[in-house]
């Protein structure tokens, strides 16, 4: 067993367990003289602490987890933006190519829609 780690991380926590025992109380678990009742009212408490302290275990997991996924649907929604103004870029530009291909300038409602997504753009 002493080729097992986690064996041995164990026992020595069980080891600094018992001293700190001994130091609260001033005697072994073996020398303590509870009832029956006594020692199974502490193990029922200890069981009760042990509850609590896992289900604090699994909330922290499951925000952890809800967390993840909140960033992520943003990393998706932050990609998704920057797609499209890859896309409204390459429109401003094909606009701009064909108005220079043809000599002819770009009128009416088109002319004032890309000088609204000009604007807004900041290109």
């Amino acid at each position: 067993m002493a080729d097992d780690p986690i064996v041995a991380a164990v026992i020595a926590d069980l080891e600094r367990r018992s001293a700190a025992g001994i130091e609260k109380y001033g005697t072994t678990l073996a020398g303590n003289p509870l009832t029956l009742e006594r020692w199974l009212q502490h193990a029922y408490e200890e069981a009760l602490d042990l509850a609590l302290y896992l289900r604090r275990a699994m909330t922290s997991i499951v925000a952890s987890d809800r967390i993840r996924e909140l960033l992520l649907a943003n990393n998706r929604e932050v990609e998704r933006r920057r797609q499209a103004e890859r896309d409204v870029r390459t429109l401003l530009a094909n606009y701009d190519f064909l108005a220079e291909c043809t000599g002819e300038a770009v009128e009416g409602e088109d002319a004032a829609m890309i000088e609204d997504i000009r604007q807004r753009t900041g290109d």
